[in-house]
Parts: C-alpha cells; sequence; structure tokens
C-alpha cells in the first residue's frame, strides 16, 4: 500500500450537485475504509429526484473544519445488478490517513448525474484493494530495509516485513517465505529448536487495532502449512484490550486443515463482535512446529458490514 497522498488539486466542486459525508475512525498508519453508497436511494430520498448517476463524477474527500481537500484515491466496486439509471449502487473503497491520537475524521464524497454535464474521469491509483483493510501492511509487502516512513515498527533481518510484531522480532532474524499468495512478499517463519511457538502479531497502534465497542469485524488471512508437526500447527487469536490498554479477553480464529501439516494456500477468518468495553484489538498468528514452514499473507481485518452512505 502506498503512502496516504493528496495525487489532486482541490476541484471547484461548485460545479458537483450532489455531496454525502461519512465518518472514520483511522488507524495510526494509512488504512483503506469503505462505505456502501446507493446513489439511486440518495437521489431519491436526500435530494428528491432522480437521474442516471455519471460515475466519473465520484470525488472522495477529506474534510478539514468542514471544508473539502484535495480528492484522493479510491476504488467503486459495483453492485451485482448495477444499473446507472436505477440502481447506482456499491461498496466505495478509500485511503484514510493515519492520525497520531484516536480521533474521528470525516470524508465528503461528491457525485453528479449525466444530466448535470459530464465530469471528467479521476485517476485512481491502482493500489485501492477491492475491501477495505484496517491494517497497515497486511500484505508484508513493505519490507523494513531502507524504508522511509512514519512506521515505527521495524523488524531487522532479511525480507522482514514493517510494521508487525509479536515474539518474531526477537526470535527470527530472516522471513523464510518462498511464495505469496499475492504480490511478491508474504510472511513464513517455523518455531527456533530452542523456542516454545513463534507468532506475528499486528501492531499499528499499541496495544492494537482502533475498534469501535460494540461493532462487528471480519478478522481472517490466508496460510500455507508445508512439513508442520506438533500439537498447534497454527494458531491464531485476537486480544481485546480497553481504552487504557489492559487485556480484556481473547478471541480463537480456527484454522483447521484436511491435513495440518500439509495444505497449499487457504483463507480462514471469523466474525467478531468487539465487547462493549473494548477500544483495541491486535490479531496474533503463529505456529508451536519447529519443523517445515507456515506462510501467512493477505491478514485483513475490516468492519462486517460497511456502513451506509447516508
Amino acid at each position: 500500500m502506498a503512502l496516504f497522498s493528496q495525487i489532486a488539486n482541490a476541484a471547484d466542486f461548485e460545479q458537483w450537485h450532489y455531496h454525502a459525508d461519512t465518518t472514520v475512525h483511522p488507524q495510526a498508519d494509512p488504512t483503506y475504509e469503505a462505505v456502501y453508497a446507493d446513489f439511486t436511494h440518495l437521489l431519491k430520498s436526500t435530494f428528491h429526484t432522480s437521474g442516471m448517476l455519471d460515475e466519473n463524477s465520484i470525488r472522495v474527500v477529506p474534510l478539514q473544519n468542514g471544508q473539502p481537500g484535495a480528492a484522493i484515491n479510491y476504488r467503486f466496486v459495483k453492485a451485482a445488478d448495477f444499473d446507472a439509471a436505477t440502481n447506482a449502487a456499491g461498496t466505495l473503497i478509500f485511503e484514510v490517513a493515519g492520525t497520531k491520537d484516536p480521533a474521528t475524521a470525516d470524508y465528503r464524497i461528491y457525485f453528479d448525474t449525466t444530466a448535470n454535464g459530464a465530469k471528467p474521469a479521476f485517476a485512481n491509483s491502482d493500489d485501492v484493494p477491492e475491501t477495505a483493510n484496517m491494517i497497515w501492511n497486511g500484505g508484508f509487502e513493505i519490507l523494513s530495509a531502507d524504508y522511509k516512513g512514519d512506521n515505527r515498527y521495524a523488524n531487522p533481518g532479511e525480507n522482514m516485513p514493517r510494521g508487525w510484531w509479536g515474539n518474531v522480532r526477537s526470535f527470527l532474524d530472516k522471513n523464510e517465505a518462498t511464495s505469496a499468495h499475492s504480490g511478491k512478499h508474504a510472511m513464513g517463519f517455523v518455531t527456533p529448536k530452542d523456542k516454545k511457538n513463534v507468532a506475528i502479531a499486528s501492531a499499528p497502534s499499541p496495544p492494537g487495532l482502533r475498534l469501535t465497542p460494540g461493532q462487528s469485524y471480519l478478522f481472517s488471512f490466508w496460510m500455507k502449512g508445508e512439513n508442520l508437526t506438533s500439537r498447534y500447527p497454527v494458531t491464531a487469536s485476537v486480544y481485546w484490550y480497553d481504552k487504557d490498554g489492559k487485556f480484556l479477553t481473547r478471541s480463537n480464529i480456527s484454522a483447521n486443515s484436511s491435513d495440518p501439516n500439509n495444505f497449499d494456500w487457504a483463507e480462514t477468518g471469523v466474525y467478531l463482535t468487539a465487547p462493549d468495553d473494548a477500544n483495541f484489538a491486535s490479531m496474533y498468528i503463529g505456529t508451536y512446529s519447529q519443523t517445515g514452514l507456515l506462510t501467512v499473507d493477505d491478514i485483513n481485518v475490516r468492519v462486517a458490514v460497511p456502513p451506509l452512505l447516508q
């Protein structure tokens, strides 16, 4: 994922006839958030009109003191039955800048109809994924070596990723991955002979990801096992913390396979609701195996159901 940047000058949004705002909860590092946008419904219910969506007109901009900034990268994933005139709906995934302290941030989505004149297409980056992800560097594509950004979690060693912690930081000095589910990199490891287990943990903002109490989230990742042994070849869990960083409880993520020792790339995940007193969470993935290789990739945490843009 590229670092957050404003890639265009702020447009003259007076040319746009419609907009709707959404509030997000930024993480410590740049991430991607999502909203479900039903533009046909918005036109009818909010603006008491109708028309064909001009897909080129969509803009996502951060609000600063209520004023729009420069347009940012986004991806519009259309609904299966999308129709620009009768069902202009889909999921908007967009970049969200990281913030030092937990706080909400407001974003504005501008759009228009073809009847109001064509708008120029926005040059979106291909970096925007098809799903939101609250985890920075969930695909391990950003390595610690020669990293120049703001994330302070370095993992010295060969091909070691930036922005992860857990005992992998002190137990390992090399990323053993020989394949990736997507992209060029993944994270491969096995427990050292003199250790009990090894695990990586998401660490963008200790004690973990910033969450909303009572909100449901999807925690998922891809895994590959080669010649693993032990009773626990793959372990995965979510640790919940309160607003002060105090540990509350743990939820396990099933990582079962028909052959627990050897399996090709497979995705596993679970929907979990944050405890009512939980403001942070950290996702741990590890192994007790001292043989073979466990490789993980494309670790993702996102709101279970994107909020409705309204």
